[in-house]
């Protein structure tokens, strides 16, 4: 059987790396990361090139010459943290520059680009209408709308788009440094409500799904959210929370956290740290509903025990710390 040559752009990051762990399960697939920065895991140096998706040239000499029969794209910025659509310059540029030389690529078989959920978010529609209904509530959000279309529009080549939900897991280092350092505080405070419901996508589910897509080339053209089936962020919260600190979180009246979030904006502005702020507050609280059924139905979900999947996370977290 011939070996499949597989470049995955991104590789050293957090979904990356599990993407690159899973695939080395596969004995026929060859695999090159392309990133600006070294993996993380040792293991999986001798797979990493030195490359910047925004410099074009450089970019066609590495995919050309490698000559891939499948493209996992996932180098972007991933933050929500600007306001300013030009610092997510990768998501536009970097994007136009990959999918030009895909174009040409003679033997690539099937691109998947990642996108996020956050292309479409709206409490009285809560599933877009088609693959091209955006409502980005994020300038991160608006910076992947322009990597949808632009794949839409200029990629000759057949493709997938995926929207990953709420990506966790171990390796993942804003829960690390965030909402786990919260908790391990014990200065996580939930309001005394009902809590949000929303799509959860442990890392390895996402990757299998991602990985599943990339080989299924009867499906093409085509977007699709990856993650898993919605649940009340208070099973999720309640079960980290347990095997974090052996009990559950405090719940509080609402309005009290309310008021401390405002006082949490006040002091961000400030430059100082707090644990709860509005945005933080209100996603507690908002559902964020996606149509994952369709991927669950074809690609399944390979670790579907929420407390393992879990226990395996906070495990990692407490042997970092």
């Amino acid at each position: 059987m011939k070996m499949k040559k597989l470049i995955i752009t991104g590789g050293s990051g957090f979904i990356g790396s599990y993407i690159i762990e899973e695939l080395g399960r596969f004995e026929q697939i060859e695999i090159l990361n392309l990133d600006l920065v070294p993996p993380t895991q040792d293991n999986q140096y001798s797979l990493w090139c030195k490359s910047d998706i925004n410099n074009l040239e450089a970019l066609r000499t590495q995919i050309l010459s490698y000559d891939p029969d499948y493209i996992i794209h996932l180098a972007a910025k991933t933050d929500t943290l600007s306001d300013d659509l030009e610092q997510y310059f990768t998501n536009i540029k970097g994007v136009e520059n990959l999918i030009k030389v895909a174009n040409q690529c003679s033997n690539l078989k099937k691109i998947v680009i990642t996108s996020t959920q956050y292309v479409y978010k709206d409490k009285n529609k809560p599933y877009p209408e088609n693959d091209r209904d955006y409502k980005p509530h994020t300038i991160y959000g608006e910076s992947k709308v322009l990597t949808e279309k632009i794949t839409q529009d200029k990629c000759k080549k057949p493709f997938t788009i995926v929207r990953p939900t709420n990506v966790w897991g171990a390796r993942n280092k804003n829960y690390e440094k965030g909402l786990f350092r919260i908790i391990d505080k014990g200065l996580l405070l939930l309001p005394n409500d009902k809590l949000s419901i929303k799509s959860y996508g442990f890392v390895r589910n996402i990757c299998q799904q991602i990985i599943k897509i990339a080989f299924d080339e009867k499906i093409i053209n085509n977007v699709l959210y990856v993650g898993e089936k919605e649940i009340s962020s208070k099973i999720w919260l309640e079960d980290l929370h347990v095997e974090l600190k052996g009990r559950k979180p405090r719940y509080i009246p609402k309005l009290i956290l309310l008021n401390a979030a405002r006082l949490g904006d006040i002091m961000i502005k400030f430059g100082l740290p707090f644990p709860i702020y509005s945005t933080r507050y209100m996603n507690m609280l908002e559902d964020y509903l996606v149509p994952i059924d369709k991927t669950i139905e074809k690609y399944g979900i390979q670790y579907p025990n929420l407390k393992s999947n879990i226990k395996e996370t906070i495990n990692s977290y407490r042997n970092d710390n």
